[in-house]
């Protein structure tokens, strides 16, 4: 089973606004915080900006709002990219409970009609 994937719309359109998609969220999730992330801070004159330059190499597109949720068997990081509205969503599992974080997301997907993709 994948620990990692992508949360889509089948037919290719934004996820929605923040606040919609907070609350769906909410909803399997509860209790998961979210922070919008506006990318890597400008580097100082002399210094080279290793979070940028990273941030480059993998694609990487801010702003994004990313999350995170604990339970005792996983933890679940999200990263839903774009302010407003939200274009898509990644996320990682962690832990031995990969089996119960799988099914938080099926519950996600049957709630929106959201696809995930690994």
């Amino acid at each position: 089973m994948a620990r990692q994937g992508q949360i889509v719309r089948a037919d290719g359109q934004p996820l929605g606004g923040f606040a919609d998609l907070e609350r769906f969220f909410l909803e399997v999730f509860p209790g998961i915080k979210f922070g919008l992330d506006h990318g890597p801070r400008p580097a100082g004159a002399n210094a080279f900006d290793i979070q940028g330059w990273l941030s480059k190499m993998k694609g990487t597109k801010f702003p994004a709002w990313v999350g995170l949720f604990e339970t005792r068997s996983f933890i679940i990081s999200f990263r839903l990219e774009g302010e407003q509205p939200v274009i898509k969503g990644q996320f990682n599992i962690y832990g031995h409970g990969i089996a119960d974080a799988r099914k938080r997301l099926d519950q996600l997907v049957a709630l929106t009609g959201w696809r995930i993709e690994t």
